[in-house]
């Protein structure tokens, strides 16, 4: 009577180039892991020589060569690269909004996304918290799922402490990001308005 059991079915379905080895040529060579960029191989021990009492088989399973690909790792990976968009991205619009009130080309776009910033400190901020930043929420997350922990509420004072190597008071931080908030929001009000009254006033001169 053939008997078939639960890891013969198992190794089948896994590599059948495995099981024709194993269970029906009989003739198994002793496996030794080897690390390589990309996956695994596996060799034969005794220094990578066969065992003189076996045949030198070795064969190597399309799943031994992805064993590595496991969706926990492609998940550390994608977070890893959710983290560096977020540094590019919120870097980017830290920046812009320094400066893009500097520009008239830009003076319409700074003041959109200068607005939005307030709102959301001080909008999303009733439900959430003073301050609060979708971005850093959820670049947060991306970290969280990293394995920091500890992580500050202002994204400045995170690569502020990074970047000098101190501790900044979360206080001066949150106050100074504020100040500098409101001044661009003013600045940007202020040369938005000169450039709406210099464009009306060409109008008028071209009308008359």
């Amino acid at each position: 009577m053939l008997r078939i059991s639960k890891s013969q079915i198992q190794t089948y379905l896994i590599c059948p180039r495995k099981f024709w080895f194993q269970y029906v040529v009989g003739a198994v060579p002793e496996f030794l892991p080897a690390s390589l960029p990309l996956g695994r191989a596996h060799r034969n021990s005794e220094n990578g020589r066969p065992p003189k009492e076996s045949p030198s088989l070795i064969y190597v399973c399309p799943s031994d060569l992805v064993d590595d690909v496991h969706p926990a790792n492609a998940g550390r990976s994608m977070y890893a690269v959710l983290d560096i968009l977020f540094i590019v991205f919120h870097a980017s619009l830290i920046v812009f909004i320094l400066t893009g009130w500097i520009w008239m080309s830009t003076r319409r776009l700074h003041l959109l996304v200068i607005s939005f910033t307030i709102l959301s400190w001080f909008g999303l901020g009733v439900f959430y918290g003073i301050g609060y930043c979708p971005s850093t929420d959820w670049h947060w997350r991306v970290k969280t799922a990293r394995g920091e922990i500890g992580l500050p509420n202002s994204y400045v004072k995170y690569y502020l402490d990074h970047l000098t190597g101190l501790s900044w008071d979360p206080r001066l931080v949150d106050s100074a990001v504020l100040i500098i908030g409101l001044a661009a929001l003013g600045l940007s009000i202020v040369l938005n308005w000169q450039d709406w009254r210099r464009s009306i006033s060409k109008e008028g001169s071209f009308i008359e």
